[in-house]
């Protein structure tokens, strides 16, 4: 069983020195817990040290079995064109997630016309709903950095995905797997 937990911390305007704080799963199901504390006073070097910290501080539990798909590979299993090695991995793994960006790739595909269906195709949006997705946060795009190749601006996001919650990228981007540093499958 694999869980991801997501710490945010909120923090209100220096006039009411104010936070709150909330823990829940972001597999997209349901909160194991929540707590909020809005009346808490804190001081305002404790302020200052939150306006530094507002970027959600994601713990990440051991993620057994979470698989990152690249856009291609994500459009291939939904049309069921994979390859052996792809279905057998997908089907051995179904805890499956995606880059935000891969998102922003379907909808540019479908406008450009490369792909017939876009993100409000009923059948996609069903199989969307059964994937989570990761943001694209600061510590992600610090991540960029680390990478050992260069490709457009979107496989580099799914990359740095992989590598920010240390999991498996499931790609055919012949790029991408020539890195040492990307999990692949």
């Amino acid at each position: 069983m694999s869980a991801t937990f997501e710490i945010s911390v909120y923090s209100c305007s220096m006039a009411c020195r104010q936070t709150a704080f909330s823990l829940r799963n972001v597999d997209g199901r349901s909160p194991k817990l929540r707590l909020s504390h809005p009346r808490v006073q804190i001081s305002s070097e404790s302020l200052k040290a939150l306006h530094l910290i507002r970027e959600t501080i994601s713990f990440r539990l051991e993620l057994i079995g979470m698989l990152n798909l690249d856009t291609h590979i994500l459009i291939k299993a939904f049309e069921g064109n994979l390859t052996l090695h792809e279905r057998d991995v997908l089907t051995a793994d179904p805890e499956w997630s995606i880059s935000a960006i891969v998102l922003w790739e379907i909808a540019t595909l479908h406008r450009l016309g490369r792909l017939a269906y876009g993100l409000d195709h009923e059948p996609l949006a069903a199989a969307l709903d059964q994937v989570h997705i990761w943001p694209i946060t600061r510590q992600l795009c610090v991540n960029l950095r680390r990478l050992d190749f260069q490709s457009d601006p979107a496989d580099e996001i799914i990359a740095a995905t992989s590598l920010t919650h240390n999991i498996p990228l499931l790609t055919r981007d012949s790029r991408i797997r020539r890195s040492k540093i990307v999990k692949l499958l």
